[in-house]
């Protein structure tokens, strides 16, 4: 498996995460052109949604992928109760955003759910990204990187649509880690998903020709659920595939959840195009650098 494909997946989806940060879940085009924003790195957050978050930081989404990390370092395999836990305890005192699908899995675990069943009816696009580390364990297994994508999504979004997805993005990853060519990817895989997931692939290809991107991505729906975003990543890794840094720059200023996005898009075009294609200094400034590097060490 060629390695600097598979640390572009997760170097990709993190970096994708925090430069998402500045503009994040701010839907008007116009004022994220208006504001202060370096496309060049990171930025601080220009909505009140972050609390005391700064530039280099991770929304809550990369955080729920760094804790992920950190179980697969500790314990060198995926464990969905070990997870939970650490994802439960972490929540307890999180200075981020809390979502709605959190809180409703927190009640839920409250109420005497356990692992597999506590996860709420969210339909939002984000926890497929955050399963970006799985990787570095079942890169060679594309049966249990499914398995374990969808049982990390349902922890917490356990909704038919998030689940599917989750499956379909980890057998896309292991096809494009091992060279096969996006678009052929795309369409054959997609064979043996529903009728929702094939639409979708087709919206986002069909796209991929349109000039302005915010335009597609406001058409799609800019916002956090997974009709609207599942396209607008088929578009952005389709119309970019070979530019890391403008997906991500069109991304962002396309607004809404251009988190949840962007972990997927970079995951995939960090696979496409490899590390080294993304900036070091997107890398090195992320504010878990160090903690990252040693936590991949240790699988």
């Amino acid at each position: 498996m060629n390695k600097d494909k598979l640390y572009g997946a997760l170097w990709g989806a993190f970096c994708a995460d925090a430069y998402a940060l500045g503009p994040h879940w701010e839907y008007n085009t116009k004022n994220i052109e208006d504001a202060d924003l370096k496309w060049e790195g990171y930025n601080n957050p220009i909505t009140t949604y972050h609390g005391k978050k700064q530039a280099g930081d991770f929304t809550h989404y990369g955080d729920q992928g760094l804790w992920l990390l950190r179980q697969i370092a500790e314990k060198s395999s995926f464990d969905l109760s070990d997870f939970g836990r650490i994802w439960m305890d972490e929540m307890q005192t999180y200075t981020g955003y809390i979502d709605h699908s959190t809180k409703e899995t927190l009640e839920n675990l409250k109420k005497g759910a356990d692992w597999n069943s506590c996860g709420s009816v969210s339909t939002d696009f984000s926890a497929v990204g955050r399963a970006v580390p799985l990787l570095l364990l079942f890169k060679d297994d594309t049966e249990a990187l499914k398995k374990a994508f969808m049982s990390q999504a349902a922890l917490t979004h356990n909704s038919k649509s998030v689940v599917e997805a989750s499956a379909f993005f980890a057998e896309l990853a292991v096809a494009l880690l091992e060279g096969k060519e996006l678009r052929a990817s795309l369409e054959s895989i997609s064979l043996e998903y529903s009728d929702t997931i094939q639409n979708w692939i087709s919206q986002g290809i069909k796209s991929s020709s349109k000039k302005k991107t915010s335009l597609v991505i406001k058409t799609f729906g800019q916002a956090c659920d997974i009709n609207h975003g599942f396209p607008g990543v088929i578009h952005l890794i389709t119309k970019y595939t070979d530019n890391y840094c403008l997906a991500m720059e069109e991304n962002a200023k396309s607004g809404g959840d251009s988190a949840a996005r962007g972990l997927i898009v970079g995951m995939l075009l960090g696979i496409i195009n490899g590390k080294n294609s993304i900036p070091e200094n997107w890398i090195k400034n992320l504010t878990v650098y160090d903690e990252i590097e040693s936590l991949i060490s240790k699988i």
